[in-house]
């Protein structure tokens, strides 16, 4: 019996077999990302938005209310860490996505229906009328079972907080009373989250206060004013308010009573005199015993008496003065100690809330040049290039993010940065063909590697969520840049075809690319191009306020809340908050020269053209590069000294001509800030490149007259070009 058996026919049915099911996995694959990046984008169009606000006041102010700032569990379905790729659009879905998390712990009883029924509700909401939900089943699913899990600690904890519930202890009927009493005639709603737990994601018309029935609906409450700022809390009518998604009854609790006032020492007994032999036997001169009655009684505190007859007190101890409206005034006073839910009002009651203009931070401030304008276009037709499925190729992926990042705001404020110094990074930043088309492809590619490497150091110490948000809201302001530059007239696109682009949806086409950068960004480097990590003291509190008042507006800045906030212009003075955020700023100033740190002598930056300005530490010195460093910036100060430190007029003294070199080996032997009186160059304050700088050049020592508050005497050496002239 002969069996022919035919290899060749068995390979290609094999072949096809497998070929199958990888072209299905990748169109599964595909059309689940894609209803993924639906449900975010319903998410983020969510009503309840409208009414948050950035307590901070920098730019962007969706990025400090996504307090989801780690990884809370590795699986490849975070819900959390894919939104992180979609630019301002995923920041806000993160948003919503941690208030529904944090409204489905509360809930006494989370069974999975319940929980899906909540979030199906919120999504449809954000979807269209041709769309329904059963489509986005899957994705669905991933939420729920997300919101399944425990809450990520640091938010645990803050929701734990005994001030995030006030009156726990205190009864219904007490709590109602107290309510009538301050809002005599105003319609309530006795509001208790496990009953209807969406309640506070709407606005509910002619409800002016909602009052919570139970600890645990209170601590939603106060999460929502504390973090996101979306209601207000009220304890009296002048309170309410118009402009919040809701106003909360929240009573203060009653301060303890103050404990009695000691008993006054008693006066020392008089001295003792030996009586006379009368005193004994003569009774007229003894005067008669004082009555019971007639003694002064000792004065006591007034606060029992005050409570048995119910009379408030307020903190100091005096009864108030009730007036025409019986509103218990002991609510709205408390001790000084005593944390308040809700912070106070940071703007007028009148005021509207609308979106802040982006134009200011993402067109900046004159006309770009020619080059910028030549990769908008390019980037524009990028774009339109991605939107449509068949032209969706990696080559294009990775120029449109490139380009993007050479057009982005910061990049015109870069110094000169060597982008042979950007290891790991995805190879399509180097390849020619990226920028091909360009009038100067050296100088779009040097723009974009800045970038990059700006990026990099910002987002090395971040979590996996946290930099793949900065990359792809980095790529999306590009993006944003392009399409603000047709709409001013700079340039004009083809066949109207930038009035068709939706950044959202090329940022969808561009996701698994960003998440590719993010992991590079992420790999462990040398510390030329990253923070060494220090895990002890990162996260230490350096400053909150200034120690004394700036004047102007300021914002202490943690590089792990809001680390885009440093790639755009800020209107606000700069505190950094914590060690790791100091470093991260120093960092910027000597590499890529970004910002400037404010000067005591005008009150103002140091460089007027800077993005932003910040306020160092009192007595803080900022560590020096060195001037053969590959990245240092030309015409920038190499030192910069504390922003509280007041160069004082001094005496130059002429040295004798050297040569340039022996003052660099000079100066890089001394690279720490210790001056020593004998030395004739201790350190250098402004540098000038040696190709810049013929020779021989005049080297001069600035002496500056000691200062006390830094017990040391400062030296400058300058580097100059002609005889006795000081920079």
């Amino acid at each position: 019996m002969n069996v022919d058996i035919n290899v060749g026919e068995i390979i290609r049915e094999l072949r096809e077999t497998f070929v199958g099911l990888f072209t299905w996995a990748r169109d599964h694959h595909i059309q689940h990302r894609d209803r993924r990046g639906r449900i975010y984008h319903a998410l983020a169009k969510h009503v309840a938005l409208t009414f948050m606000e950035s307590p901070s006041g920098i730019y962007p102010p969706w990025e400090s209310l996504d307090y989801y700032r780690s990884n809370h569990f590795q699986a490849r379905a975070d819900p959390f860490l894919k939104a992180a790729a979609y630019g301002m659009t995923g920041t806000k879905a993160k948003i919503m996505m941690l208030f529904l998390w944090i409204i489905v712990r509360a809930l006494p009883e989370r069974d999975e229906s319940r929980v899906r029924s909540i979030v199906s509700d919120v999504v449809s909401k954000g979807l269209g009328d041709d769309e329904s939900i059963g489509e986005y089943k899957d994705v669905v699913r991933e939420l729920v079972a997300c919101f399944c899990r425990p809450l990520p600690q640091k938010i645990e904890a803050v929701l734990a907080d005994p001030t995030m519930a006030l009156h726990a202890d205190l009864d219904h009927t007490s709590l109602l009373n107290m309510f009538r009493q301050a809002f005599p005639g105003v319609r309530k709603l006795e509001y208790d989250i496990s009953e209807s737990p969406s309640v506070l994601l709407y606005r509910q018309e002619g409800v002016r206060v909602l009052v919570p029935l139970n600890p645990h609906t209170q601590r939603v409450l106060a999460w929502s004013m504390k973090k996101l700022s979306m209601g207000h809390r009220v304890t009296c009518r002048e309170d309410l308010r118009d402009d919040v998604c809701w106003n909360v009854y929240i009573p203060d609790p009653q301060p303890p009573p103050p404990p009695p006032p000691p008993p006054p020492p008693r006066p020392p007994p008089p001295p003792l005199r030996r009586k006379s032999i009368n005193y004994y036997f003569n009774t007229s001169s003894r005067r008669p015993p004082v009555p019971s009655d007639a003694l002064p009684r000792r004065s006591r505190s007034s606060h029992r008496r005050d409570l048995r007859s119910s009379t408030p007190v307020s903190a100091n101890g005096k009864v108030p003065d009730r007036g025409a409206s019986h509103t218990h005034r002991s609510l709205t006073k408390v001790k000084a100690n005593t944390k308040s839910i809700s912070p106070s009002p940071r703007r007028d009651s009148s005021r509207a809330r609308a979106p802040r203009d982006m134009s200011e931070y993402v067109l900046l401030q004159g006309k770009p040049d020619s080059d910028i304008l030549h990769a908008a276009l390019k980037v524009i037709e990028l774009c339109t290039k991605l939107l449509h499925p068949l032209k969706q190729t990696p080559r294009t992926k990775g120029s449109l993010i490139c380009l993007a990042l050479s057009i982005h705001p910061v990049a015109s404020s870069l110094g000169e940065y060597p982008s042979a110094s950007i290891p790991n990074l995805p190879s399509f930043f180097d390849c020619p063909r990226t920028y091909s088309g360009l009038p100067d492809p050296a100088a779009a590619q040097k723009r974009a590697s800045g970038v990059a490497a700006l990026l990099r150091l910002l987002g090395n110490r971040l979590s996996a969520s946290r930099v793949s948000m900065l990359i792809s809201t980095a790529v999306e302001h590009g993006i944003l840049r392009a399409l603000m530059l047709v709409k001013k007239g700079f340039i004009s696109s083809e066949d109207g075809t930038a009035a068709d682009i939706d950044p959202f949806r090329v940022l969808c086409t561009v996701a698994d690319v960003v998440e590719d950068v993010a992991q590079c960004i992420k790999q462990p480097e040398s510390e030329t191009t990253t923070i060494a990590p220090d895990d002890a003291d990162e996260d230490d509190i350096v400053t909150r306020t200034p120690t004394e008042d700036p004047g102007v507006p300021y914002c202490a800045l943690d590089i792990k809340e809001t680390p885009s906030a440093l790639l755009h212009r800020q209107t606000v003075l700069l505190l950094p908050k914590t060690k790791l955020t100091m470093r991260v700023l120093e960092r910027l100033i000597n590499d890529f020269a970004v910002g400037s740190p404010a000067s005591v002598a005008s009150g103002g930056p140091r460089d007027v053209a800077a993005l932003w300005v910040v306020q160092f530490p009192l007595g803080h010195r900022m560590q020096s590069i060195p001037v053969s460093s590959p990245h240092s910036y030309p015409g920038r100060e190499a030192r910069v000294e504390a922003a509280n430190y007041r160069r004082r007029p001094g005496v130059a003294h002429e040295m004798p001509e050297m040569d340039y070199t022996q003052v660099v080996r000079k100066i890089q032997r001394r690279a720490q800030y210790i001056p020593d009186p004998m030395d004739d160059y201790p350190m250098i304050s402004r540098e000038i490149p040696a190709r810049e700088c013929p020779q021989p050049v005049q080297v001069m020592r600035y002496e500056v007259p000691h200062d006390p508050r830094l017990a040391l005497r400062a030296y400058d050496v300058v580097v100059a070009q002609g005889p006795t002239v000081m920079i």
